[in-house]
């Protein structure tokens, strides 16, 4: 089942905006403002081609993601840091005019340019935390180790 995540309801602020958590028995959202029930933009999001990685650096492996309503996204990663796991979008590296690799100066390494993205944080925290839940739920609570 899908994960569905608690999230703040319309026009809330402060310390009402941007906490949630994992319920997985919910299709709702229930709002830490006023308990009112909001539809998940997540709801029905599956899983699938899980690749997990190697388990040196930070990615913790690669997969597919299809919503309810039909966009599927090939090719995202989960990667794991010092605030946690999160999904990265698809991105490829950037390449210069003459089809090299452009480098980042101070770092030597390829930068990268996302294919897409999310208009706010908080809505890329909340997918995040449903594909990570949806990972769990479909590979086991050991897929991300």
């Amino acid at each position: 089942m899908p994960s569905k995540i608690r999230s703040p309801a319309p026009g809330a602020t402060g310390d009402q905006a941007g906490h949630g958590y994992s319920n997985r028995d919910s299709h709702t959202h229930q709002s830490v403002a006023n308990q009112a029930l909001v539809p998940s933009p997540f709801y029905g999001l599956k899983v699938s081609n899980w690749r997990p990685a190697d388990g040196i650096g930070a990615r913790r492996g690669d997969l597919t993601v299809t919503f309810a309503f039909g966009l599927e996204i090939q090719g995202c990663a989960i990667n794991n840091g010092a605030s946690g796991m999160w999904v990265a979008l698809p991105s490829h590296p950037s390449r210069d005019k003459t089809g090299r690799f452009i480098t980042d100066a101070s770092t030597g390494k390829v930068r990268y340019f996302g294919d897409a993205r999310w208009i706010g944080r908080s809505l890329g925290d909340e997918f995040s935390r449903a594909v990570i839940a949806a990972i769990e739920d479909a590979f086991g609570p050991d897929a991300l180790k």
